[in-house]
């Protein structure tokens, strides 16, 4: 390595899954799914997950050269083509395998499932990467229409868990180390393994392998001290953001590295369409404090990594992202947490697709790293009412814990009725992650309706919210409440009351059955009957 490449060395990149510096290491996940393409029936969708770093992309890739051999073809899915991709499978002319990476986050897999299994041709799989089977992945198979939900559920996910070598991962961290060493063209350092993690994924041991190569390279630090993934990262980190400073410097950019991470983070972080928005976005970035020099950053931003050719909605990014995604998480959740301050001018404001955005990123960073759950409780708190319905939707596909953090925003911070309305009716039933968030929405639109029928409304949601925390008697307690509202109102109104009276005395009796009040149950139960069988004899033409 020559002197100037010491002085900054643009480190990310050798982990980056496509590059492929490192040999991939066999998996019986991967026969399981070349057996799975090749031995199955002529479609089918399979699930494969694992936590940030766990090599699913890899994993993926591997899978495409597996099957080239054998005539098939590997087509990625860009977001927002799910409804294009079996029409592109098809053009082909042969067995395709479609890639969906962050399927969590995909809106129409139910789509592409159902084009799947009524395509006729070659054939086809299609292969879903997502962190986690999570609550998403149960949404998915009970709103999707019976064939597409029969082919989601036809095989089990596959979940990646730590690389097995015989050697254990001193094995894969020498290997790695190797690589490294020959590929910087370097003396390989005698380091070992001694990371913190207990069964940390293969990124987080070929990072550590990574660190100790241009640790030496660069300041010969005791490749041995035991470090936690984390730790890890962040000291790649540190190499990398010296390339940022040399890069930059290299334009006439003659900034503190602190600067350029937090710049780097921010585009990380929210990102950007276009130079413009590049700009705008780097006005949170108080040394920056020039619209000349802020367009200087923005464009070496553009310039620093590829840009990403697909994102949510089919939006064209203007800033690549800095890869692997745990490297980007890792940065994120650090100068964030550093200067929390700067909170409030990122997450203010957002349109829905950026907020999504940012949060998803800290949400994952959130699984790993603890501080990022009070960054995600801070942002919550600068704009509650815009950032709460992308908010609910980051719950399901990545993180549960916002569910909570929602829950507490909407019980400390005063929200309008306009937002507590929007945000309940985009809430999904059933939901575990924000059944609490969702309570707490709904007890304050009752407490706010003067309107006898709108109460009324919300507190059989409330009932049913309530009932779903296993906290049956509040839920008797709703649904009885609402029950006597509807009762007085069709007393005065009959045909237009009725109907929900009956309705929330079925509720009722569900309540009482799930506390073992058996005779009230079916006495609540024989009144809604009574009632719809008068309704209706009272309208023989409806």
């Amino acid at each position: 390595m020559s002197p100037g490449e010491r002085a900054g060395l643009a480190v990310a990149r050798y982990l980056r899954p496509e590059e492929q510096v490192v040999p991939f290491w066999p998996r019986p996940e991967l026969d399981e799914l070349v057996r799975w393409c090749t031995q199955g029936g002529r479609v089918g969708v399979r699930l494969v997950t694992g936590d940030g770093g766990a090599g699913k992309t890899r994993l993926a890739l591997r899978l495409g050269e597996a099957l080239a051999a054998g005539g098939w073809q590997q087509l990625w899915v860009p977001r927002g083509a799910e409804r294009e991709a079996v029409r592109d499978a098809q053009e082909v002319g042969q067995p395709c395998v479609l890639v969906v990476d962050y399927a969590e986050t995909r809106s129409d897999l139910a789509g592409l499932a159902d084009d799947l299994a009524s395509t006729r041709g070659p054939d086809v799989r299609a292969v879903l990467l997502a962190r986690s089977p999570g609550e998403w992945w149960q949404q998915l198979l009970a709103k999707a229409e019976e064939r597409a939900a029969a082919l989601l559920d036809a095989a089990a996910p596959i979940t990646l868990g730590p690389v097995r070598a015989a050697g254990g991962l001193r094995e894969v961290f020498d290997q790695a180390i190797t690589v490294f060493a020959r590929k910087l063209g370097v003396a390989r350092p005698q380091a070992q393994l001694t990371l913190t993690d207990p069964d940390p994924v293969v990124l987080v041991v070929h990072a550590a392998a990574l660190l100790a190569v241009v640790d030496q390279a660069f300041a010969a630090r005791d490749g041995r001290q035991v470090r936690s993934g984390n730790q890890v990262l962040e000291g790649l980190l540190g190499h990398e953001a010296r390339y940022w400073a040399q890069s930059a410097a290299s334009r006439g950019l003659h900034l503190d590295v602190s600067v350029l991470r937090l710049a780097v983070a921010l585009g990380c972080l929210i990102g950007a369409g276009s130079e413009s928005a590049a700009v705008g976005l780097l006005v949170a970035v108080p040394d920056l404090d020039s619209a000349e020099r802020r367009g200087q950053v923005a464009r070496w931003l553009h310039d620093l990594y590829p840009t990403a050719q697909e994102q949510g909605g089919g939006r064209q990014e203007w800033l690549g992202p800095l890869r692997p995604d745990r490297l980007a998480e890792q940065l994120v959740a650090g100068e964030l947490t550093r200067r929390t301050e700067l909170i409030p001018r990122v997450f203010s404001g957002l349109d829905e697709f950026r907020a999504a955005k940012a949060l998803t990123v800290l949400a994952r960073a959130a699984l790993t790293e603890k501080s990022a759950v009070a960054l995600l409780g801070r942002a919550l708190a600068t704009d509650l009412g815009h950032l709460a319905v992308p908010a609910m939707s980051v719950a399901v596909e990545t993180n549960p814990a916002i569910g909570d953090l929602l829950s507490e925003a909407f019980s400390t911070q005063p929200a309008s009725r306009e937002t507590l309305t929007r945000v309940a009716a985009v809430a999904p039933y059933p939901s575990f992650a924000l059944a609490a968030p969702t309570e707490v929405i709904l007890r304050q639109l009752a407490d706010r309706s003067a309107d006898g029928n709108e109460r009324a409304r919300w507190l059989v949601d409330l009932s049913t919210r309530l009932a779903d925390l296993g906290r049956r008697e509040e839920a008797l307690a709703a649904i009885e409440e609402a029950t006597g509202i509807y009762r007085q109102l069709a007393t005065a109104r009959p045909d237009a009351f009725l109907p929900n009276l009956a309705a929330s005395l079925n509720n009722q009796a569900d309540c009482l059955a799930r506390l073992g009040r058996r005779e009230e149950a079916f006495a609540a139960s024989e009144e809604a009957i009574t009632i719809r069988r008068q309704f209706a004899a009272a309208r023989p033409d409806a």
